[in-house]
């Protein structure tokens, strides 16, 4: 879909639109093709499930809240890299450094997120 990845609910940023679905139906265990790419999914220390991505314009991360994906932090592409580079160590490392601060435990396994996902990621 169209439109933009980010919107504004109250005082926050939320995941919107292709963004927004890919984070609820796109799971890391299956990486994509196109468009945006899950890379972990975990829970932060207040219970929360967490999601990293990236696509072509930016990275970030997004925890469920009320029923939304709060945006954490949406990173630009890092300086000199072209929009479709990947990384070879793979994410960003600013990305990197905002799971290890945020993560509580291990990121889920296949099964662990295809139950999060049948759960409605509670």
């Amino acid at each position: 879909g169209g439109g933009s990845p980010v919107a504004v609910e109250g005082e926050r940023l939320v995941a919107a639109a292709a963004l927004d679905q890919a984070l609820d139906t796109r799971l890391a265990s299956v990486p994509a093709d196109n468009g945006t790419r899950i890379g972990l999914t975990f829970r932060d220390s207040t219970g929360r499930i967490c999601r990293s991505f990236t696509d072509a314009a930016s990275s970030g991360l997004a925890c469920r809240e009320g029923g939304h994906w709060r945006l954490r932090r949406l990173f630009p592409p890092a300086q000199g890299q072209a929009r479709d580079y990947r990384m070879a160590g793979g994410e960003d490392p600013r990305l990197a450094a905002l799971i290890d601060e945020t993560i509580a435990g291990e990121p889920f396994d296949a099964a662990q997120e295809k139950a999060a996902l049948a759960a409605d990621w509670r």
